[in-house]
């Protein structure tokens, strides 16, 4: 019978949404047994990291207590991923980070720095990330580095800058330090970084796009050090990401999953004849439009279309043939943000929220129906 209801949702209404059309690829490396210097929390920062991020949708490359070739390995399988699959990259390092000369560099565990002039023969310039992210050609990229702590072999330099410096970010790339150029992150007393701690929480919390999600970071980071550790950003995106959409609200503004509308009686050439058993016969004339009026229907009028517990394909091929597996507009705004509007996949029965601009199919139905 659930099959069946679907189905008729589905002839009636005629629109579906995609959930998450973009592919979302990750890469997440964490240091914490070095040689010299070994730290607490990075490995523990680089799991709920990936954790998260997993929950999110995202393909996650993963690292942990890298040497150079394990870390320069996973990069560039991370670079062929994202230039393969575009959509969003995202890039978390928790680990000892250096600046040398204005470059920054991620400190594998078995890097043995005697002298500055070993650094780019010993440790993994940061630039070789974002020149991953840049021939890439994906639109949107976020990179989060946990890195800023003290440097390990700054006894063995001639000089010796604190925590990392600013770089140039590439189109489309923005870069989130836990801590402002030039100084140093605490490494947190529980199990995780300050930065990471609040860094894993604002990323599982629905509703917050990638601006949302470092400004809460921020302000939280920030309240816990009493601002001895400000939070930075480089770089411009000029697009809205949310890593989990929030929930739908309905009247009264409580958060609830809104239930498959009733089929409505059928009229004109569609008809639908159940069994007791649960069977159905279908028969449809053929029908057009033609001067009736027509509307994009609403999510509650779409949302029990299809779900993600169905087998593919989740629209009726007789029904509607030559439906393409796309994500298709419905006319519902969301809630929290008005530029967006939500749409439900014909290939997979989710539902997401996207910004207007974006390109994506329409199904119109009779208005009233």
């Amino acid at each position: 019978m659930k099959t069946l209801l679907t189905l008729l949702c589905l002839l009636l209404t005629t629109l579906s949404l995609s959930a998450q059309t973009e592919n979302r690829t990750a890469l997440v490396l964490g240091n914490s047994a070095y040689q010299s210097s070994p730290l607490k929390n990075p490995v523990n920062d680089a799991r709920a990291i990936k954790k998260a991020l997993q929950q999110s949708g995202f393909k996650v490359i993963y690292q942990e207590n890298g040497s150079r070739t394990e870390m320069f390995n996973k990069i560039r399988d991370f670079g062929n991923e994202l230039r393969q699959r575009k959509g969003v990259g995202v890039v978390f390092y928790a680990g000892h980070g250096m600046q040398v000369n204005g470059e920054n560099y991620l400190i594998p565990v078995n890097a043995n720095i005697n002298a500055e002039d070993e650094i780019e023969i010993q440790a993994l310039p940061l630039q070789s990330v974002l020149n991953k992210l840049n021939s890439a050609g994906n639109k949107l990229n976020m990179v989060y580095l946990d890195a800023c702590r003290d440097n390990p072999f700054a006894r063995s330099f001639r000089s010796s800058s604190r925590g990392l410096a600013r770089v140039s970010a590439p189109t489309g790339t923005k870069i989130y330090y836990a801590t402002k150029p030039g100084e140093v992150a605490h490494d947190g007393k529980g199990a995780n970084g300050i930065f990471t701690s609040h860094l894993m929480k604002a990323l599982t919390t629905p509703g917050l796009n990638q601006n949302e999600v470092f400004q809460q970071t921020a302000a939280a980071v920030m309240a816990e050090t009493k601002e001895q550790q400000v939070p930075w950003e480089e770089g411009l995106i000029t697009g809205t990401f949310y890593f989990i959409d929030a929930p739908i609200q309905v009247a009264g503004g409580t958060s609830q999953i809104i239930p498959p509308p009733q089929p409505a009686a059928l009229t004109g050439t569609l008809a639908v004849t159940s069994s007791p058993n649960g069977g159905a016969t279908i028969r449809l004339d053929g029908a057009s439009v033609g001067a009736t009026p027509v509307t994009l229907p609403n999510l509650p009028a779409n949302k029990g279309e299809s779900g993600k517990d169905y087998q593919r394909p989740t629209i009726h091929p007789q029904a509607f043939p030559d439906t393409p597996d796309d994500w298709f507009w419905s006319s519902s705004p969301n809630a929290y943000y008005s530029d967006f509007s939500w749409v439900v996949g014909f290939d997979d029965g989710g539902a997401n929220v996207y910004y207007r601009d974006h390109a994506g199919s329409v199904r119109l139905v009779r208005a009233g129906q």
